[in-house]
């Protein structure tokens, strides 16, 4: 079972988190045997987010945690289309 937290310094409306929550159960099969029915995502905007000691207003910090180890060709893959997903979403 996937599990995805999102952190991000932009504030979402609820039409951009489900964006991003319908972009990420439309990518997750890039992993093998990984489905949108059996992942978890959490989703926490207007977050402080520091980077090299400045606080940055448009960030985001991503953790995949997958149950199963995965190839890693198929996680850079899902790791690719994640930040297109967050990209054109959020």
């Amino acid at each position: 079972m996937p599990f995805i937290e999102i952190k991000t310094a932009n504030k979402l409306s609820a039409k951009q988190r489900e964006g991003v929550k319908s972009g990420i159960g439309e990518i997750i099969s890039m992993i093998p045997a990984k489905a949108e029915e059996k992942t978890m995502i959490a989703i926490s905007d207007s977050t402080h987010i520091y980077f090299r000691g400045d606080e940055k207003e448009s960030a985001a910090f991503v953790d995949v945690r997958l149950k199963d180890a995965a190839p890693f060709q198929d996680k850079a893959k899902f790791t690719e289309a994640l930040f297109t997903v967050l990209e054109q979403q959020a």
